[in-house]
C-alpha cells in the first residue's frame, strides 16, 4: 500500500519592514509659571519654582517642569538643573499670581550689588571659630543705585573638615517672603530670598549666616578650613568664581 504524503505550507516570506526614522524635535521651552502642572497659577508654583533654585537634584523636575519654573527666563535650556532657575522667577511667578501687569520687570540684574567701580560687594566674613571648632559665617553685601528684591548665593567648603549645620537670614533684610539654604552636593550651600518690599538702593549689611561644624576640632583651632563663594545670581549679577 502507498502511504499517503501530506504536503507541507510552504512558509510565507515577509518583506523587510524598513523603519521610518522620526527626526527629533526640540521640545518647546513654555515659560508659563505653572511649576506644579495642574492648569492653575498659584502661590506654591513660586514655592516650587524655589526650591527647584535650592536644589534641583533632589526634585528632579521634568524638562517641561522645569522650563515652567524658569519665567522670567530668556535663553534656552540646554540641560536640567544648569542655574537658570533663580529666586527671581519665583517672584515672577508669584507676581503674576497677584495680577502684576509685568510680572518680570523686576528690580534685579547687573549693578544691583555691585561697588562704585563695578565689583561685586559680596564677600564672606567669618565671625566666629569656637573651642567646639564650630564656625560661623557671614554673607555680605553692599547694594549700588538700584533696589534689590531677589538674590541667591552659592557657598562651597571644604566638606573633609566641615559640616554644613544651618542657616539663618542676616539683618538685610526687607521682610523676605521665601527665604532658605540647602547644602545641594557635598561642601556646597545654596541660599535665596525673594521679597515684594525690595532692599533700597545703597543698602549694606549682612544677607546671611551660615553655620558650621569642624570634623575635626583641632584642625579648626589649627587653621580654619576653606570656605568661599562661588557663585552668584540675580541681583548679585551672574557668577563669581574666586
Amino acid at each position: 500500500m502507498t502511504p499517503t504524503i501530506t504536503p507541507q505550507p510552504t512558509a510565507t516570506i515577509e518583506p523587510t519592514q524598513t523603519p521610518t526614522i522620526v527626526p527629533s524635535v526640540t521640545p518647546e521651552c513654555v515659560r508659563d509659571g505653572d511649576v506644579t502642572r495642574d492648569g492653575a497659577l498659584t502661590p506654591g508654583d513660586a514655592q516650587m519654582a524655589f526650591f527647584i533654585y535650592l536644589d534641583c537634584v533632589a526634585i528632579a523636575p521634568s524638562m517641561e517642569v522645569y522650563c515652567a519654573a524658569d519665567f522670567c527666563g530668556s535663553g534656552p535650556i540646554a540641560e536640567l538643573c544648569s542655574g537658570l532657575v533663580t529666586p527671581a522667577d519665583a517672584l515672577g511667578i508669584f507676581k503674576a499670581y497677584l495680577g502684576y501687569p509685568d510680572p518680570c520687570a523686576k528690580s534685579v540684574g547687573a549693578a544691583k550689588l555691585r561697588g562704585a567701580a563695578g565689583d561685586p560687594e559680596v564677600k564672606l566674613i567669618e565671625m566666629a571659630a569656637g573651642a567646639s571648632g564650630d564656625v560661623l559665617i557671614a554673607v555680605e553685601a553692599a547694594s549700588g543705585s538700584e533696589p534689590l528684591d531677589a538674590w541667591g548665593v552659592t557657598v562651597r567648603f571644604d566638606a573633609t573638615a566641615l559640616e554644613f549645620t544651618s542657616c539663618r537670614a542676616g539683618g538685610l533684610d526687607p521682610g523676605w517672603q521665601l527665604f532658605g539654604c540647602r547644602e545641594s552636593a557635598p561642601g556646597e550651600v545654596t541660599i535665596g530670598a525673594m521679597s515684594f518690599e525690595a532692599l533700597p538702593p545703597g543698602s549694606h549689611g549682612t544677607l546671611a549666616f551660615l553655620r558650621f561644624a569642624a570634623l575635626s576640632p583641632l584642625r579648626a583651632a589649627a587653621q580654619t578650613p576653606r570656605i568661599w563663594l562661588a557663585d552668584a545670581v540675580d541681583g548679585l549679577d551672574g557668577a563669581m568664581n574666586q
